[in-house]
């Protein structure tokens, strides 16, 4: 038997010295069949869903495995995030990642590689801290593109442009 939750927290009145009595199940006014449950899923839940979804579709996520086809072999310039997931900079600067996929779609390919799974990689292009963000073109990695730390929206927008990638939108016209 499926049980929605109830809203509400049991406390103690500020008026009333009597203890809190839970309600038993067989007191519970409504139980909500399982159908309905699973027909109407509820809306915090839809709404994380959805915003992971469009959080995690845009940029890719390569490993060890996946580095060579995916940013070696890329027909177009390469933005590499170095992250990790206890790193809160890198928390931080996700949300950018995931703008900047969007705004330069068709110049720019961003890609994230977690570096506690990746140690051959971070060893290989020398990352020593948290964020790193790298620039990869024609296969090999852009002399003086690498950036250590948190970095703001504008800041990776002058990035690139330094690098001579231009936003999707201002290529186009």
């Amino acid at each position: 038997m499926a049980v929605g939750c109830v809203a509400g927290c049991p406390s103690r009145s500020f008026r009333s010295r009597s203890t809190f009595r839970p309600k038993t199940l067989s007191s519970v006014s409504r139980i909500a069949p399982r159908s309905q449950l699973q027909a109407r899923p509820c809306k915090a839940q839809a709404h994380r869903a959805r915003n992971c979804l469009e959080r995690t579709c845009a940029v890719l996520n390569v490993d060890q495995s996946s580095f060579e086809a995916e940013v070696v072999k890329a027909d177009k310039p390469v933005l590499l995030d170095f992250w990790a997931a206890w790193c809160g900079p890198c928390k931080l600067i996700s949300p950018f990642m995931d703008k900047l996929e969007q705004e330069y779609g068709a110049a720019l390919k961003v890609v994230k590689i977690e570096a506690d799974g990746n140690p051959d990689l971070v060893e290989k292009y020398k990352v020593y801290g948290l964020p790193t963000v790298m620039l990869f073109r024609d296969g090999k990695k852009v002399d003086a593109s690498h950036n250590e730390g948190a970095i703001t929206l504008p800041k990776l927008k002058q990035y690139l442009e330094k690098h001579g990638i231009a936003a999707a939108a201002a290529a186009a016209s």
